[in-house]
């Protein structure tokens, strides 16, 4: 695998050009891709929480990994105020705590702001590997993604 490592950014084997660099981004879908091709489990798993294709510089300089599950993750931080983030967390709270009886601000013994992870990690684990990919896509790459549309209304 090959990393975009320019300024601009070309998809869809250059029909579209971006005006920044978007290739952390972009190469996430190489992730969703060998996930969506694996039948194996324990690769799925693999990939969603360590990622693969999305390498990307940190604070400190330093180049890390970035996966599908940071998404989830590291929501709270950066999502808080998102109304959108606010009625998913609270509809897995009612979820936890009503239907499954756990402790206020539980989904599945996990923080309910994880709630899109802990579903991922679910369905792999019960080996619904049609399923998986399309919760990732659905409930982590989503809800960024309205994420960013909020940032910029901001």
């Amino acid at each position: 695998m090959s990393f975009v490592k320019s300024q601009l950014t070309s998809l869809a084997t250059g029909r579209y050009k971006t005006k920044s660099d978007v290739s952390e981004w972009a190469n996430l879908a190489l992730d969703m891709a060998e996930i969506k091709d694996s039948t194996n489990k324990d690769e799925m798993e693999k990939i969603y929480e360590n990622g693969k294709n999305v390498k990307y510089l940190d604070d400190n300089g330093e180049e890390k990994i970035r996966s599908l599950s940071s998404l989830s993750l590291e929501a709270f931080d950066s999502m808080q105020d998102d109304a959108m983030f606010i009625f998913f967390r609270y509809a897995f709270l009612e979820v936890g705590t009503e239907v499954e009886g756990e402790n206020l601000g539980s989904f599945d013994e996990r923080p309910v702001s994880e709630y899109a992870n802990t579903l991922v990690l679910d369905l792999i684990k019960l080996g619904k590997v049609e399923a998986a990919p399309e919760a990732m896509l659905i409930m982590d790459v989503w809800m960024y993604i309205v994420h960013q549309l909020y940032e910029i209304l901001r």
